[in-house]
């Protein structure tokens, strides 16, 4: 009885470790590449670190989370899709930017979005006394979607792949457009 436990609590920290979309289990992946393999990480990071380096935060005060593979194969968002192109990587970061206005963190923000060939779409909180701006950003299939509170925290969510701008929605009773 106790070894099915250890056996069983290894399986679920295997699992948990490499992700639900990395392949394990039956079948294979067929042409999606596995999670284990972190793939467009390098593409993800140099994002996050030239949107960091554009709104003037050194790489050593941002928190950036580890690497994680979505795989959705019955998701609506990427219906139209063959399965195999159901998948997307993604990390997200954060960090305060002091010294700096909200404003002019939000302009080097957008400005470097802009340079790098993203389209590039703003919102505001629909709360009256909420100061919250955020940014969802679009090239080919690579996502960057930030947000900045007016005090200086920021945000900055990049996902890769063929699903990932399936995944760029904003709830429009938590914010508008802005023109």
């Amino acid at each position: 009885m106790g070894d099915r436990r250890v056996w069983g609590g290894l399986a679920i920290v295997a699992a948990v470790a490499i992700g639900t979309g990395a392949g394990v289990g039956c079948g294979d992946d067929g042409g999606r590449p596995a999670a284990a393999s972190h793939p467009r990480d390098d593409q993800i990071r140099s994002t996050i670190d030239g949107v960091w380096s554009a709104i003037g935060l050194d790489r050593d005060r941002v928190t950036v989370a580890e690497y994680a593979y979505t795989f959705a194969p019955d998701n609506d968002a990427c219906a139209d899709l063959s399965r195999d192109d159901r998948w997307f990587g993604e990390r997200g970061s954060s960090g305060t930017v002091t010294g700096s206005a909200p404003a002019e963190v939000e302009r080097a923000l957008l400005d470097h979005l802009d340079e790098a060939g993203f389209t590039v779409t703003r919102y505001r909180s629909t709360h009256p006394e909420s100061a919250l701006r955020r940014a969802i950003a679009r090239k080919g299939d690579v996502v960057v979607d930030s947000t900045l509170d007016g005090t200086g925290y920021a945000t900055v969510d990049v996902r890769s792949g063929p699903c990932a701008p399936g995944f760029a929605r904003v709830d429009p009773k938590l914010f508008e457009p802005v023109c």
